[in-house]
């Protein structure tokens, strides 16, 4: 039983890892192939350097412009 707990916690830490993706890589279509449909990341960085990650509260409103 032991070793059962500890194998589940394992694989739910490595097996499905998340990780950060920036603006570039999101446009980069040769890092995109190493990505299947419906990746888990845990933060995006646009381009003018502002990270969204999980969890956060998007407020949108009016057009700046």
């Amino acid at each position: 039983m032991k070793y059962l707990i500890i194998s589940i916690l394992f694989c739910s830490t490595f097996c499905y890892s998340q990780e950060n993706i920036t603006y570039k890589q999101a446009n980069d279509v040769e890092f995109a192939k190493n990505y299947k449909n419906a990746t888990d990341f845990n933060s995006y960085t646009s381009e003018n350097g502002t990270t969204i990650s999980v969890g956060d509260t998007l407020i949108i409103g009016k057009p700046s412009s």
